[in-house]
């Protein structure tokens, strides 16, 4: 079952939508972490919201004591912008 139909159906069971809200919940809670940060970048980059990319990448690049690492999520950031 999709999640408008879990969601929408009107005789779909009250905790149908459960599943799909765990997901969520785990999406947001990856960004809490500095590996996370990128993650939801690329993401947030995927699915169009491109300023909202670049400010998550450049929080991840900020977060990192890698400097390799550090190049590479700014560059990334740039290329988004």
């Amino acid at each position: 079952m999709d999640p408008t139909t879990a969601l929408a159906g009107q005789d779909a069971h009250p905790w149908a939508a459960v599943p799909y809200l765990a997901r969520i919940a785990a999406a947001w809670a990856v960004g809490r972490t500095r590996e996370g940060g990128a993650v939801r970048a690329q993401l947030l980059d995927l699915a169009g919201d491109h300023e909202a990319a670049v400010t998550h990448c450049r929080a991840a690049a900020e977060q990192t004591t890698s400097h390799s690492e550090r190049e590479h999520l700014l560059r990334q950031a740039h290329r988004t912008s």
